[in-house]
């Protein structure tokens, strides 16, 4: 199984677009606070987990996206997630498992 490091957009971007990555493949995107994420594929089909200020996916077969310094916002508001449907979700309505209120991640 290889592994190799896909460099996403820079934290510019207010809308980035995540596809589930092929078996072994590693990538990282840079998440705008305030911005959105649109999810091509369904959140169900991967494990989330917070490592640090990252949100990190893994995936069968061992691919993984990781969103890097996602919970560091200063005083801007998380990222919002896009489903698949369409719909609009804050982080907090779609991963309920984790520590990420306000205050959990943003650094002044």
């Amino acid at each position: 199984m290889s592994s190799q490091q896909v460099a996403g957009e820079t934290a510019k971007e207010s809308v980035i677009t995540l596809r589930a990555p092929e078996a072994g493949v590693y990538s990282e995107f840079f998440t705008a606070p305030g911005g959105q994420v649109a999810l091509a594929f369904d959140p169900g089909q991967a494990e989330h987990a917070r490592q640090g200020d990252d949100l990190v996916f893994s995936f069968d077969g061992g691919g993984t996206i990781a969103l890097k310094d996602f919970f560091v916002t200063g005083n801007e508001p998380l990222p919002e997630f896009v489903l698949p449907d369409g719909i609009t979700v804050a982080a907090v309505d779609i991963f309920p498992d984790l520590d990420i209120s306000p205050a959990a991640g943003n650094i002044a």
